[in-house]
């Protein structure tokens, strides 16, 4: 008997692909075995950065890991922007104790003219209600390169 493969294409835009909505966990086991670990080895963790944050459900469902855990219940949560699924659900800002806004990620989801803008924004949020926010790739590649990278050119 002989065995036929067939390979099917899917079109699908970029258009598409972005708007796509993640469902993957925000803490994988892996993440909640390595960060209890290292909380029990005796790291003091001030920090927990939370990486393709989609909403301020990701931030409070990391805080209540974080506080089962008694050596990180007292560690800071900062949310990663850097999708339009988090800027759509920018209840981030009232669950987490600050943002990193991130440039590059956000000019492949946005409009790269419109980077600024957002950025703008998001800062004056957090500037609003006093929590700390940071930029990532804000001209470091120019120190070494002639030509700004994607993120600096936003």
């Amino acid at each position: 008997m002989k065995r036929v493969r067939r390979m099917c294409a899917v079109m699908v835009s970029a258009s598409e692909l972005t708007s796509l909505q993640s469902d993957l966990p925000v803490l994988t086991q892996y993440d909640r075995v390595a960060l209890r670990d290292l909380a029990d080895t005796g790291f003091e963790i001030d920090f927990i950065c939370i990486s393709y944050c989609r909403s301020g459900v990701d931030v409070r469902e990391v805080r209540a890991f974080a506080e089962s855990v008694p050596a990180l219940a007292a560690c800071g949560l900062v949310a990663k922007v850097e999708t339009r699924q988090a800027l759509f659900n920018f209840r981030i800002l009232e669950a987490a104790d600050g943002i990193t806004i991130s440039r590059g990620l956000l000019g492949l989801d946005c409009l790269p003219e419109k980077v600024a803008l957002i950025q703008k924004s998001l800062i004056s949020a957090c500037n609003l209600v006093g929590k700390p926010v940071v930029v990532t790739r804000v001209l470091d590649s120019m120190a070494d390169m002639p030509r700004p990278t994607r993120a600096e050119a936003t």
